[in-house]
């Protein structure tokens, strides 16, 4: 085979697994937690759908994902919808958040040989204890209504 071509395949097949491992990255909406993700609600013949996220991602994002959620929601493609009655709301919450940190280590006796020289030591243990802290974060929220365009 002609190296030249071999190498345009090698760089053709490396381009395709990177694409098929971006898309892989790429999930789905995200059901509202507690502290981000989307809810989505009927009102009448209106459909509305609220994203919120932390305020470090753009507009553009967090209205992007509250349009993948009205396609989830709908089972409509999110080429053939649109966002109406787009409202953006910034504000900070206190969020519960776990905190892992050591809390004891245990270093083992010899287990083999008596403690003589040569003897196996066991490896120490550690112990970790969590706690709930509470951290004032940013948020933006989009809510908009689902409209089929």
């Amino acid at each position: 085979m002609n190296p030249q071509r071999l190498c345009k395949s090698a760089s053709f097949a490396s381009g395709v697994i990177f694409a098929a491992a971006l898309a892989g990255c790429q999930s789905a909406p995200r059901h509202f937690d507690g502290t981000v993700g989307y809810t989505f609600s009927k009102d009448g013949d209106r459909q509305i759908v609220t994203y919120t996220d932390e305020a470090n991602h753009d507009w553009s994002e967090l209205e992007a994902r509250a349009l993948a959620a009205c396609a989830t929601e709908t089972g409509l493609p999110a080429s053939r919808l649109q966002l109406a009655h787009l409202d953006r709301s910034e504000f900070a919450r206190n969020v519960p958040v776990p905190v892992a940190y050591p809390s004891g280590v245990i270093i083992a006796q010899p287990s083999a040989g008596g403690g003589r020289i040569g003897s196996v030591r066991e490896a120490p243990m550690t112990f970790t204890q969590t706690e709930t802290v509470t951290r004032r974060l940013d948020f933006r929220r989009v809510t908009a209504t689902c409209q089929a365009g």
